[in-house]
């Protein structure tokens, strides 16, 4: 008899102890795998959320209350629409704008060419007038040449660069051809005949009296598009004499063709 009643004292006691125990044993024995997993997962949708902002949490909540298509592809749309908000676009210029720009900055790059050439003819005439006069006489035709003569002090940009390097080569080539072809052509010696911006200049030496002013009336008579003196800032004509022998700064203005 005693020795069942402490049988049943025994059970009673471990029935007690595995009931106060049996919390406790759970949670040790929850498995540390899935304890991981589920801290990685937290971690993963703090880190996402904290990253990709407010439109990824948005869809997240969605998805986590609804699965209805529409609703998605709302949110979906939604979000697009932010992401494309957010990005600036850039800003260009105008068609217009850029044209303009690109017409001035071309155009002063045209007048810093032409302003260059005028620099090295104008030394190049000089130089010409100083080898082929007295000193007293050349510092005087220098001063006349130079006096008034808008070819040699601020040219005037006319046509672009590629046409007025043909234009000018094609009627050097011209007033050549014309002077040697006239009948008195080998009684005047061309120094110099440059052309440039529908302006062409030549110095020259006559080797008998009057010898160019009929040589510059068969210019005119021959060659095309020569704009004609009105009398209103007339093209530059000058004639030095020197003895016998007349030194000639002459310019012929042309109408764009």
């Amino acid at each position: 008899m005693k020795t069942w009643f402490s049988h049943i004292l025994v059970a009673g006691i471990c029935l007690t102890l595995g009931y106060l125990l049996h919390p406790l044993l759970n949670i040790i024995l929850v498995d540390p795998f899935l304890l991981n997993e589920i801290t990685v997962e937290k971690e993963l949708h703090i880190n996402f959320s904290e990253v990709l902002g407010p439109s990824v949490a948005k869809i997240q909540k969605t998805l986590s209350t609804t699965t209805n298509c529409d609703v998605l592809t709302n949110v979906q749309d939604d979000v697009e629409g932010e992401a494309e908000a957010e990005l600036d676009e850039p800003s260009y210029p105008s068609e217009s704008r850029f044209t303009e720009e690109f017409i001035d900055d071309n155009r002063t790059d045209l007048q810093n060419d032409l302003a260059e050439w005028m620099v090295v003819h104008k030394e190049h005439i000089d130089d010409l007038v100083t080898a082929y006069m007295p000193a007293e006489i050349a510092e005087l035709m220098k001063i006349q040449i130079m006096k008034d003569n808008d070819f040699l002090n601020k040219p005037e940009l006319k046509q672009d660069s590629n046409t007025d390097d043909n234009w000018s080569y094609t009627m050097q080539q011209e007033l050549r051809r014309v002077i040697e072809n006239h009948e008195l052509g080998d009684k005047f010696e061309v120094l110099n005949l440059a052309c440039k911006q529908l302006v062409c200049d030549i110095l020259g030496i006559e080797k008998e009296a009057q010898v160019w002013a009929k040589i510059h009336i068969y210019i005119m008579q021959n060659v095309p598009l020569i704009d004609y003196p009105t009398g209103d800032n007339d093209p530059k004509s000058l004639v030095f004499m020197v003895d016998d022998v007349g030194v000639v700064y002459f310019q012929i203005r042309f109408k764009s063709g």
